[in-house]
C-alpha cells in the first residue's frame, strides 16, 4: 500500500513540475497558436509596488495565463474535443463538408449594412474624385471588386448566421460601379461565373485558389486591351493542375485543432514572377511593394504601364505572369493605408490605376485621403 501511495505522490508531483518545467526551459518544441491578440507582458512589480497600489495578483495572472507549459496543446487538446463532438470552435464559424468562416467577415458585413445610404454616397463621390485625380494626369481608373467566398459558395455555410438582405451593400455598390463610364468596372462575380470548371476558393482560408486568381488575372489583361483598341486580349499563358492537400490555412490555424484539417488543393505546374525574375524588383523608396518592367527587347506589343493598388487578393497576378504582359507594372498594397502616398508618386507614363477592394470592405474607399489637385509628392 505504502509503495501505491508513494508513486501517486511522485506521479502527482511530476505532473505537476511538468508545466514549469516546460515554461522554464521550453523542453518541448510546441508551435505558437495564432490568437490574433497580443499576450499579456510581464507585470511592472517595480512600479506597481513604488505608486502604493498591491493588486498585483491580475496582471501576474494574466501573464501566466498566457504562458503556462504546455498551454497550446491543452487548448488544442479542448478545441480537437469542441470539433469532434460538437463541429464547435469559440474562433471560427464551421460550415458543411470542411469549410471554414472568420466571424469578422460576418460582423463587417454587417457594419457595412448599418452604415446606410450616408456612407455609401460617400463612397460614391470618394470614387468619382479618385477618378478625377486620375484623369489630370491622363490615366484611367479600373476597379475591381472581389467577392467574398460565403458569396460564391453560400450552400457550404451553417444555418445558424445571420442573412444578409440580397440587395445588400455590395450588390448595390456593384450595380452603381456597373454603371459608370467615366472608369471600368471588373465584377468578380461575373468574372467567378465564368471560372466554374475550377474551385476558386480555399475551404480553409479566406482567399481563392490559384485557378481563381487567374482569372481575375485574364480579366484585368483583357480589360486593358479591349480600352487599348485592341483586337483581343494578348492572354496565352496556360497553366495545368495537379490536385493534392495542405493544411495550410488562416482559418484553420486560428481554429487551432491537434490535428489540422487538410483541404484539397489544385496545384499549378509552374507560376511567374518566382525568385528568378530578376526584372521583378524591390522600391527602393518602399511606395510600392515590387516593380516590375519589361527586359529590353520585349516588343512594342506589350500593354501600357499600369499601377495595381489592393489587398493580398492581388497576388496571385504575379504569380499568374500578369506582368509580362505590360511594358510596366507597379504593385502597391493597401495594409498601411498608403493611397494618398501612391496616388502622389505614380509613375511617369502610367496608363491605368488598378483599385481593388475586397466585399467585406465595400465602404473601404471612404477611409483613404484622396489628394488635392495641388498637393506634391512627399515621402
Amino acid at each position: 500500500m505504502s509503495r501505491i501511495k508513494i508513486a501517486f505522490v511522485a506521479t502527482f508531483f511530476t505532473l505537476s513540475l511538468l508545466p514549469v518545467a516546460q515554461w522554464a526551459t521550453g523542453l518541448v518544441d510546441i508551435s505558437a497558436l495564432e490568437e490574433k491578440r497580443r499576450l499579456a507582458p510581464p507585470p511592472d512589480l517595480p512600479a506597481t509596488l513604488l505608486n502604493g497600489d498591491g493588486r498585483l495578483s491580475a496582471s501576474i495572472n494574466q501573464w501566466f495565463d498566457d504562458r503556462y507549459g504546455f498551454r497550446a496543446s491543452l487548448i488544442r487538446i479542448k478545441n480537437q474535443l469542441d470539433y469532434w463532438a460538437f463541429r464547435h470552435s469559440d474562433k471560427i464559424i464551421i460550415g458543411r463538408d470542411g469549410w471554414l468562416y472568420l466571424p469578422e467577415d460576418f460582423d463587417a458585413r454587417i457594419r457595412a449594412e448599418r452604415a446606410g445610404d450616408a456612407a455609401a454616397e460617400h463612397v460614391h463621390q470618394w470614387y468619382l474624385k479618385l477618378v478625377g485625380y486620375l484623369a489630370r494626369r491622363g490615366i484611367r481608373l479600373i476597379v475591381i471588386g472581389n467577392p467574398i467566398k460565403e458569396t460564391i459558395y453560400p450552400q457550404y455555410l451553417p444555418g445558424n448566421i445571420p442573412r444578409l438582405p440580397e440587395d445588400s451593400r455590395y450588390q448595390k455598390l456593384r450595380a452603381w460601379l456597373k454603371s459608370r463610364g467615366e472608369f471600368d468596372f471588373i465584377d468578380g462575380n461575373e468574372v467567378l461565373a465564368h471560372c466554374r470548371q475550377w474551385r476558386t476558393f480555399n475551404l480553409i482560408d479566406i482567399h481563392m485558389t490559384f485557378p481563381g486568381g487567374v482569372c481575375f488575372a485574364k480579366a484585368l489583361i483583357a480589360r486593358i486591351a479591349e480600352d487599348e483598341g485592341r483586337p483581343g486580349s494578348p492572354w496565352d499563358h496556360a497553366f495545368s493542375y495537379t490536385e493534392g492537400s495542405s493544411t495550410d490555412g488562416g482559418e484553420a490555424d486560428f481554429l487551432a485543432l491537434l490535428f489540422p484539417i487538410p483541404q484539397p488543393t489544385l496545384d499549378p505546374d509552374h507560376v511567374f514572377g518566382d525568385n528568378n525574375d530578376y526584372s521583378v524588383s524591390p522600391d527602393p523608396s518602399g511606395i510600392f511593394e515590387w516593380i516590375y518592367h519589361a527586359p529590353s527587347g520585349a516588343g512594342a506589343s506589350l500593354l501600357p504601364p499600369v499601377v495595381m493598388f489592393g489587398d493580398s487578393f492581388l497576388d496571385h497576378y504575379r504569380a499568374a505572369g500578369t506582368q509580362s504582359y505590360l511594358s510596366a507594372t507597379y504593385r502597391a498594397r493597401n495594409n498601411d493605408r498608403n493611397l494618398s502616398a501612391v496616388l502622389t508618386h505614380l509613375p511617369d507614363g502610367t496608363r491605368y490605376f488598378v483599385f481593388q477592394f475586397l466585399e467585406l470592405w465595400v465602404n473601404a474607399i471612404g477611409g483613404y485621403k484622396i489628394p488635392e489637385p495641388g498637393d506634391v509628392a512627399t515621402q
